[in-house]
């Protein structure tokens, strides 16, 4: 991952060094832990993607209901339809009926199915691995250690969440996240 830890300044005869690499190692391929992480959609995103409202003011938008590959018809509200060239509906005639019983599924103008995805059934937008929302701890910062690479809290308790669960061990091993080892463990 790549933290931004700063805007940009001045450097002498090259670009302004302003990120931290972080490395993310895992003693096995198949067993690991991994848990993402979100963070908020911006107001534009909102705007731009959930404009619909239903009746009760939620928004929603209306959302793809195929992925790519072949794949059979399946039916919605009564009429067999068949995805688009290259492919297939994401879901088993099962879902598809559940989903419209609970006016999930609504059809276009055109005749097409869409999903009708709720904003507020969302936990947000996955954390790339650009990291550019967590600020750098300055020198009138409450957590100021004055240790030249200290890291913000909050930056520790992301990759701390992500790569860890409730209950697990963590080694700090140069013992600067001992507030957040302790929350770990009672999380």
């Amino acid at each position: 991952m790549t933290w931004k830890r700063a805007t940009a300044h001045a450097q002498k005869k090259t670009f302004g060094i302003v990120y931290d690499t972080i490395y993310h190692y895992r003693k096995t391929i198949s067993q690991f832990v991994w848990n993402p992480q979100f963070e908020e959609h911006s107001e534009k995103h909102i705007r731009k993607y959930y404009s619909k409202m239903d009746d009760n003011g939620r928004r929603y938008a209306l959302d793809n209901l195929t992925a790519e590959g072949s794949g059979p018809a399946r039916i919605f509200f009564g009429e067999s339809l068949k995805p688009l060239a290259g492919t297939h509906w994401r879901y088993s005639q099962e879902q598809i009926d559940n989903l419209c019983n609970q006016g999930l599924i609504v059809m276009t103008s055109k005749g097409r199915p869409r999903f009708k995805r709720y904003l507020d059934t969302l936990e947000g937008r996955v954390v790339s691995s650009l990291w550019e929302n967590l600020p750098a701890v300055n020198s009138q910062a409450r957590e100021d250690t004055r240790y030249p690479t200290q890291k913000p809290e909050i930056l520790l308790e992301r990759i701390i969440a992500s790569s860890s669960n409730p209950g697990d061990l963590i080694l700090d091993t140069f013992a600067q996240g001992n507030r957040i080892l302790i929350e770990c463990l009672y999380w």
